[in-house]
């Protein structure tokens, strides 16, 4: 057996158990519902936060936030930096909560509130500090 496929069976085998795990611990418990709760709430506060005057504006630096997110989460889950044991779906990494809502949101705010760099650079540290 080459490498190639023992790299697929070891990726078949867990996602076995990652699917398991999710089904039988994960979903519907409270951490789940915290997620989902936390995702919703998120959303619906940044609407009545965002000026919808300039809303195509920051929705494109919110995607621009959640692209570098996810790639920086993607080369740290690869190479087991960190992991996330809370998945809404098992059929992708959890970065979803992280890297699409919470950061992305907040920093879509601070980049519609902050009219100097000087501003923009101390809140967007702030905002990732402590999240």
């Amino acid at each position: 057996m080459n490498t190639a496929d023992m790299i697929h069976q070891l990726r078949l085998e867990l996602w076995k158990l990652t699917y398991t795990q999710w089904k039988t611990e994960t979903l519907f418990s409270i951490q789940w519902w915290s997620m989902v709760a936390i995702v919703a709430i998120s959303y619906v506060i940044w609407w009545v936060l965002v000026d919808k005057q300039r809303l195509s504006q920051i929705l494109l630096f919110g995607s621009l936030v959640a692209v570098q997110r996810i790639v920086m989460d993607i080369i740290g889950t690869n190479a087991v930096l960190w992991s996330y044991d809370i998945r809404e779906t098992p059929f992708f990494p959890s970065p979803f909560q992280h890297d699409f809502t919470i950061i992305a949101l907040a920093l879509m705010v601070v980049y519609q509130n902050c009219h100097s760099w000087k501003k923009f650079l101390v809140w967007s540290g702030v905002v990732t500090g402590m999240i």
